[in-house]
Parts: C-alpha cells; structure tokens; sequence
C-alpha cells in the first residue's frame, strides 16, 4: 500500500448518526488516495462504536469524558504522520471532487497553510465560512449572531463575512477559514504547532490562522472543493455549555491578541458577552431538543396568533374554516374570554395566551413573548397568521428564532399610535417603525395590506419591499347573514356601531346629534359597542351612560344582533380617525344602507363619495351632521345609495372572495413547502 498522503481527523460528540453519512461522503470521494481516519469521540453514549460494523478501518478512540475539541484533535495529530492533515466537523457531507482538487492544490502551492472549501447550510443557501480577522466589534455582529440576523447587509458583516463578497470557483487568500473543515499542511503545522487547548470548542480556527498568518502561511478559500455542514449537529446537543464555551473562547481570543487596549477590551467585552449571554440564556430555556421533521404525508398546520378570541370570531373565523376545509390543521392562539366552546367546536384547536394588548410592563412584555417562542417550539407550524400588532411584531421575531417556515402578517389597521399627535406620539411612531422594519426582516414573511394608504406607509417608510405585499382589502362580510332589507317607516334612525373609542370619531358623533336636535330634528341616534379597557383611547363607562341619560344618543352594549339593528336603521355613520378596513361599514353596505363616514385610510376604500355614501373631513362635526342630515331628508338619493353598496359588497367584498384571496397565499406557501420537500427526498447529501 502506498504511504499515505493525508490523515482526516473527526471529533464526535453525540452526532454518530451524521458522522456515519459523513464517513460515506469521503469514502464515496477518496477513490485511490491513501488515507487514514481518525475518529475522537468524547463519551457520546450513543452507540458511536457501530460505525466500525460498516467502515472497519477507521480509527476510533473513545474518551472517557468530553475533553473538548481541541484537545481531542491534538491527540489525534499526535497519532497521524499524513503530509496533510484534514480536520473536519461530523455533521459534514463532502461533495464530488473535494480530495482530488484539494491536495492537487496544496502539492502545487507550498506557501498555503490551510485551505478550506465552499460550505453551503442545509438549505442550499452559502455559509460565511471565510472571513476577515474579527475585532471586538465585529464581535457582535457574526456569523450567526441576532445582530447579523436582523440587519445582515450592516458594514461590519460585509467586511468580515468574505464569502458574500466572492464570487466564481478560483482560490482567494483570506485572514482565516472556518474549522468546520480545513485542510493543513504538516509542514505549517509543526511550524506554529498544535491548537491551543485553552479554546474548549468555539475560536481554536481562527486562533490557528491567526497563528500561520503570523509565521507568514497563507490562508486560502477554495470554492472549486465544496461540502453540506448541518450547523449544529454537536454543539446543539449541550447548548448551555456550547453558549458558555464559545463566549469564553471569544473573550480569550481577544484578549490573547489585545485587539483594543485592555481598559477598553475588558468593560466592553464584559457587558456586551453577558448581554447576549443573558438573552441567549433566556431563549434557550424554551428550545427543545429534539428536532423532529414532519412527515410529508402529514397534514400542514396553520396557526393564527390574535390577542382577543372576540376578534377571532368576528374577524378570522372563515378564513380559518377555509383552511380548515382545504386540509390544514388549524390552531388558535389567543386571549380566551367567551368563546372557548365556539371555537373548539369548529374543530380548531386552542391555545390560550397571557399577552395583552394595554399592557406595557418590560417584564410582562417579556414574558409574552417567549410564551409565544415556546408554542411555537412546540408546536412547528408550517404557516404562522399574525393579526395587529403585537403579535405580528412579536410573532414574526418568534417565529424568526423557532424557525417557522412562512409567516403572514395582516396589519389591521395601524392603531392609536399613527393617528396620535405630539411629540412622544412623534417619538413612539418611529420606535413602531423601526419594530416593524425587524419584524419584516425574514424573507419568508409577507404582509397583508387591507387598503393602499397603509401599504404606501410602510414602503416609503423602508419597512418592507412591494414584492412581499398584497392588498386583500377586509376580513369580508357574509352577505347571506347581512341581507339586503328594505327599510321602514318612521324616525330617521342613524346608528354607529363599534368598540367606544374615541378615535373612532364618537366625539363627533355626539356633537353631530347635538347640533342636529338643536335644529329640532328628532332623529334617533344609535351608539352600539363595549369600551375597550385595553386601548388608550377607550371612552369611560360614565361618559357614556351620562350621554344616554341626557337623551343625545342611546348607548347600548355590543350586541350579536347588528343585522337586525342594520334593517331597522337608515343609516350607518363612522367617522373614525383612520382605519384598516371598518367590517362594519361592509356590513351596513352589504344591508343596502347607506353610510356617512371620514375621509381617511380605510374608510374611503369603501364608500365613495356621492355614489354610496357620505365622505367627510375627520374631526368636523359640523359637516358629519350636514351630511347625516342631507341623507336623512332626501330618502330617494340615500336608497340609491344603498342599492349601489350591496352592489359593491356582492362584488368585490362579498367573504368568500376575501377567504380565497388569503387562500391563494396559504397554497402558494403550501406549494413551496411540497417543493422544499421534493427537493430534500431527491438531495443525497443525507442518503
């Protein structure tokens, strides 16, 4: 047998199952290169010893105790006498050609050190496994950091993540590579010696390459030899230590090369590591360990994450039937109050939640949101729906961390906060902002828009891009519910139905029907909904029992009763603010009534002015009283206008068409799931 001309050295650590598809990757390449392998493994206890039933021939030694990667590489160095050296990761899979390009390489070029090859994640997508020399700055922003994650083209990972910036198949000389496989000449080896066994098992590459760039080795990335690292195979097996370990090995590097002065180095590195110690700590606490991938014969699972179940209900629940009727399982993530039964009776499985919309508690706030990473751990959707706020921020950063596949955020309406006015107002509508930015970061998110103004919002804001948006305008309205009835006879009935807020316009309202009794008009004027507790805006209980009692409206609690309120009344009124898009405004319409509502986002996409409806200028309750008069009075134009609103909802706001619409996302999500899947049964790298 020919002497051999490279040793492959592989530390285990409980990932014997990689490491046997990892072994047939390199026997399927080697061909008739003379090589040995060495196996170090640090007391997997899990049956690591099989792997010697199918490759015989390696070299296994089994350490009594894990004694890190390191350590464990030195001791096989010790052992091998090859004029290359390969150290690789187990949960590796080399690809066609990498031993026969390598070492040509290496016997052509004796200046190069170490070189390491193209390493592309599971996915398909390149890791960043070369890179300039990190400084504490740089630091925080790797590879994998959340950092890099939320803002990954910021300047600091551009210039140290070299892959991004190369392009091609030819050998490019960069500061170090990463260990999860590197390729090492003996001869630069002995030169600067063996890993510094203080870096446990995170730094030792860099601090190797570091080491050969200082005796004058080059360090070389070669795209042409490739390889599959599945991120994680070891390290994910004891992550409280691998987490403590790798901020170990960070602080030591650093401080090993005085990167900064040590007054500066050490308060620096101190705060930021235990910053992200501390929230990695916390994260860390609701991961699983154990990773199971769906079945393909499996149903795919939805699940809608709402913070009230009385929005569910009026809201969501026939898209979530939809879903439910095309094969999807569907879970409920939400506030319980009253409709527990209802919605277990659909068949929809639900999941209670602490999160609050009022709430602005930090520690709350906190606990909030890693309730939602842990369902979401748990439960795997293939689909997450967020709905408002919260739970599209937090949502998509938990999804973001639990790996979800795909995420749907519906912004309903953007809340108090962009219609509020001052400076705090000012101040906290930059902070939704830019919470908003980070929430639309994944690229497997997009956002559902119920009218163009918002949508418009967010583009110039720089939120998110066009190409990951749809304008789907409401949650529809049933029109076999909300019928068109003629109306009766009798005292002008003018009603406002909503949660008592007063952005909702209700102040102007109230101010209309003064001005309008003042006039010895005796209209009947209707103020139907809850206050709302949880919202800044939410009008008193006394404000408006007190209005009742002084005869200006008649203020009745929410009822399940609108359509038989709609065919009583002549006409519906909404002069909120500014809205997503107001149901109650589609379901006066889809009733043939007309309507009086405000000239802003959401409102005009449903009436248009002097065809179906009133449009008046938010805050005038002078013109809101004008044009609730006008309507009142000529009773040929308002059922006109009526006519013409059922019209528009049959045909463009009717719910089946609204569901469908949501529908097609779900399905196209669905098709890239069966696409991924396809892919992966055809993908060798694990067969």
């Amino acid at each position: 047998m020919n002497q051999c001309v490279l040793d492959i050295i592989i530390v285990n650590y409980k990932s014997t199952n990689f490491l046997l598809k990892s072994l047939k990757s390199i026997y399927n390449d080697i061909n008739d290169y003379p090589v040995r392998i060495f196996i170090q493994d640090n007391a997997s206890n899990d049956g690591v010893e099989e792997i010697l039933k199918s490759f015989p021939e390696v070299q296994l030694t089994i350490n009594p105790q894990n004694i890190g990667f390191a350590k464990a590489i030195n001791r096989a160095i010790k052992k091998s006498s090859s004029p290359y050296i390969m150290v690789i990761n187990p949960d590796t899979i080399i690809q066609k050609g990498f031993f026969q390009t390598a070492l040509q390489y290496m016997e052509e070029n004796p200046k190069i050190g170490i070189v390491g090859p193209k390493i592309f994640n599971n996915d398909g997508s390149i890791q960043g496994s070369a890179r300039a020399f990190p400084t504490p700055l740089s630091g925080f922003f790797g590879r994998t950091s959340f950092l890099s994650k939320w803002f990954p083209n910021n300047w600091i990972t551009r210039n140290n993540i070299l892959t991004k910036k190369i392009n091609g198949t030819q050998p490019v000389e960069v500061d170090w590579i990463s260990g999860a496989c590197m390729v090492i000449r003996r001869e630069a080896l002995i030169d600067v010696g063996l890993l510094d066994e203080r870096f446990y098992m995170y730094w030792e590459d860099v601090d190797w390459c570091k080491r050969m760039w200082i005796k004058g080795w080059k360090i070389v990335y070669y795209p042409k030899i490739q390889m599959f690292h599945f991120v994680g195979g070891s390290s994910n097996k004891r992550p409280i230590k691998s987490m403590y370990e790798f901020h170990k090995s960070c602080y030591l590097y650093f401080v090993k090369y005085q990167a900064w002065p040590s007054i500066v180095l050490k308060p620096a590195l101190f705060l930021g590591l235990s910053s992200r110690l501390l929230l990695l700590s916390i994260l860390l606490l609701f991961r699983q360990d154990k990773i199971e991938c769906k079945s393909s014969n499996s149903r795919p699972k939805i699940l809608f994450l709402i913070t009230e179940d009385w929005y569910f209900w009026s809201h969501r629940l026939p898209l979530a039937r939809a879903a439910r009727d095309s094969g999807f399982e569907v879970l409920i993530a939400t506030r319980v109050h009253d409709h527990k039964e209802c919605i277990e009776q659909e068949g929809f499985r639900l999941i209670p939640i602490s999160l609050e919309r009022k709430s602005r508690r930090l520690l709350k706030e906190l606990l909030g949101f890693f309730e939602i990473v842990k369902i979401y751990k748990k439960e795997k959707p293939d689909i997450v729906h967020h709905v408002a706020i919260k739970p599209v921020l937090y949502g998509s950063w938990a999804a973001k961390i639990s790996k979800v596949p795909f995420i749907v955020n519906a912004i309903a309406g953007l809340g108090f906060i962009f219609v509020a006015q001052g400076k705090k107002s000012s101040v906290i509508r930059r902070i939704a902002q830019i919470a908003y930015k980070i929430a639309f970061l994944p690229k497997n998110t997009i956002g559902i828009f119920q009218n163009p103004d918002d949508l418009n919002l967010f583009i110039n804001a720089k939120i998110l891009k066009k190409k990951r948006t749809v304008i789907i305008r409401g949650s529809g309205v049933d029109t076999s519910i909300y019928k068109n009835t003629p109306e009766k006879n009798g005292v002008p009935c003018i009603v406002l139905a909503s949660r008592m807020l007063w952005d909702k316009g209700i102040g102007e309202y109230i101010d209309a029907a003064k001005q309008i009794r003042e006039q010895g008009m005796n209209y009947r004027f209707l103020l139907i909904g809850d206050p709302d507790p949880e919202n800044p805006m939410s009008i008193p209980k006394k404000v408006l029992e007190q209005w009742s009692q002084d005869g200006i409206v008649e203020w009745k609690n929410h009822s399940d009763e609108i359509p038989a309120i709609f065919a009583n009344a002549n006409i519906v009124v909404l002069p909120s603010y500014r809205e997503g898009l107001p149901k109650v405004l589609l379901e006066a319409a889809s009733c043939g009534r007309a309507v009086v509502a405000t000239d802003v986002p959401g409102c005009r996409e449903i009436v248009k002015n002097n065809e179906n409806g009133f449009l008046v200028p938010p805050y005038d309750s002078k013109a809101l009283a004008e044009a609730i008069k006008h309507l009142a009075i000529h009773k040929e134009k308002r059922m006109s206008m009526g006519k013409r609103n059922r019209e528009i909802v049959v045909n463009e706001f009717a719910e089946e068409i609204v569901v469908q619409k949501t529908m097609k996302i779900y399905n196209h999500f669905f098709q890239k799931m069966k696409q991924v899947e396809l892919q992966s049964s055809d993908h060798h790298i694990l067969n």
